[in-house]
C-alpha cells in the first residue's frame, strides 16, 4: 500500500513537472525546483521558473504564453513559488494574480512599469514579494491591502517617486511586514510610514 502512495505521488510530480515543460513560452527557459535542486524540499515541484535573459522576447506573446500556461487550475492551485526573470514584461500578467496560494513571488530584472491594483490581495498566503531592477514609478494606495503574510517586499532598484499615503500606514495591514528595501529609488521624501511600521513591529 504505501508503495502504491509512493508510486503515485511520483506521477503526480512528473506530470507536473512534464507539463510546465512543455508548455515553456518559447525561448525563455523554464525550471522546476527539482530542476534547480533549490531548498526547502516543500518547493519540490510547487515552484516554478521562467528566465528569458539574453532573449529577444515579445513583450505581449509573453504575457499570453504565460497567461495560458497558467490557465491550468490544479497548476495554479499547487503553485506556491514563482520566478519570472529578465523577461521584455512591462506589466504583471493576469494569471500571476491569480495564484492565491503563492508564498514567494519574484519578478526581478524585467521591464514592469507599475505593479497592478488588486492584483496581490488575494495572496494571503504570500511571505515575499520582489520586483527589483523594473522601471515601477509609484506604489498605490491599496496594492498591498490583505497581505497580513507578507514579511519581506523588495522593491530596489527601479524609478519609484511616490508612494500613497495609505500604502504602509494602515495598521490593520502589512501586520507580518519586517523588511522593506526601496534603495536606488527616486524618492525625495518619506512620509511618516516608516515610524507607524516600527510602532507595529
Amino acid at each position: 500500500m504505501a508503495l502504491l502512495i509512493l508510486v503515485l505521488c511520483t506521477l503526480i510530480n512528473m506530470t507536473f513537472a512534464t507539463s510546465w515543460a512543455q508548455d515553456c513560452p518559447q525561448i525563455c527557459k523554464c525550471y522546476t525546483n527539482e530542476e534547480l535542486d533549490m531548498e526547502p524540499k516543500i518547493l519540490r515541484n510547487n515552484s516554478f521558473m521562467v528566465d528569458c535573459v539574453g532573449r529577444d522576447v515579445n513583450d505581449s506573446m509573453l504575457a499570453l504564453e504565460l497567461d495560458l500556461l497558467l490557465s491550468d487550475v490544479k497548476l495554479r492551485e499547487n503553485l506556491i513559488w514563482v520566478r519570472i526573470n529578465s523577461t521584455p514584461l512591462t506589466h504583471v500578467p493576469v494569471s500571476i494574480c491569480q495564484l492565491s496560494n503563492l508564498v514567494w513571488l519574484h519578478l526581478d530584472n524585467n521591464q514592469l512599469a507599475r505593479l497592478p491594483d488588486n492584483c496581490f490581495t488575494n495572496m494571503t498566503r504570500l511571505n515575499m514579494l520582489t520586483a527589483e531592477n523594473n522601471s515601477i514609478n509609484e506604489l498605490q494606495n491599496g496594492l498591498f491591502d490583505g497581505l497580513n503574510s507578507l514579511k519581506v517586499l523588495i522593491l530596489s532598484n527601479n524609478m519609484i517617486s511616490s508612494i500613497g499615503l495609505d500604502v504602509f500606514s494602515n495598521p490593520n495591514d502589512l501586520v507580518s511586514l519586517s523588511w522593506i528595501v526601496l534603495n536606488r529609488n527616486r524618492l525625495h521624501s518619506l512620509e511618516p510610514w516608516p515610524y507607524i511600521r516600527g510602532l507595529h513591529g
